[in-house]
């Protein structure tokens, strides 16, 4: 007979596969949706809605990619399984790049004084180097597409996962130059309406 303990073991690690681990992983994308809905009832800002549905695209992520990892599964069910989780995938991609680009780099901007297409009227950087960042940002927010290249994925699972992982760095290396460079600006402007403001508007004048 099956030795119990090994049974355990077994139902334990299962368990952990199909249910621990992606409500683990889950866990900090939801406290990130609870937070912008929370923000979004204190501040009526729709902002927050769409933040919290960016959080919350990477859920269905997390949810296919462990299901897939499921054994015991009919031919059928794999392939549905691996289409739902291309799916999330593709939206969660999408919409975390469009995100980046419009919220966190302040570009796509319609503005008077817009010289470059898809930029801003202030630059920080050459213009080519925004439109470098964003195809970078774009090819590697899409880095999941690699495991369906033969070369790639014959890598083994540990050298990708550590090559996914590196890509990973070097996206958010890039994301935190320009968002720091965005946030620069938006202080900077703040700055100066403060500032004229204050000229126009005397402190003393202002108070009640």
């Amino acid at each position: 007979s099956k030795n119990p303990l090994l049974s355990n073991s077994e139902a334990f690690e299962d368990c952990y596969r199909s249910f621990l681990a992606p409500l683990v992983m889950s866990m900090p994308y939801i406290f990130r949706f609870r937070q912008c809905i929370t923000r979004f009832l204190v501040t009526n800002d729709w902002t927050n809605i769409l933040n919290a549905i960016k959080y919350m695209s990477s859920v269905p992520v997390i949810i296919t990619a462990a299901s897939l990892r499921e054994e015991g599964k009919t031919e059928s069910e794999r392939i549905f399984q691996e289409k739902l989780w291309i799916i999330s995938v593709i939206v969660n991609s999408i919409y975390g790049f469009v995100w980046d680009c419009i919220f966190d780099w302040g570009l796509w901007q319609n503005e008077k004084k817009q010289k470059y297409l898809f930029l801003r009227s202030k630059l920080s950087f050459p213009p080519y180097i925004y439109y470098l960042a964003m195809f970078i940002n774009l090819i590697l927010r899409f880095s999941w597409t690699f495991s369906f290249v033969t070369a790639f994925a014959s890598l083994g699972r540990a050298c990708s996962l550590f090559l996914y992982e590196l890509f990973e760095i070097v996206r958010r290396c890039i994301w935190i130059v320009f968002r720091m460079e965005w946030e620069n600006l938006s202080l900077s402007k703040s700055k100066a309406i403060h500032q004229t403001s204050s000229i126009i508007y005397p402190s003393s004048s202002l108070e009640p």
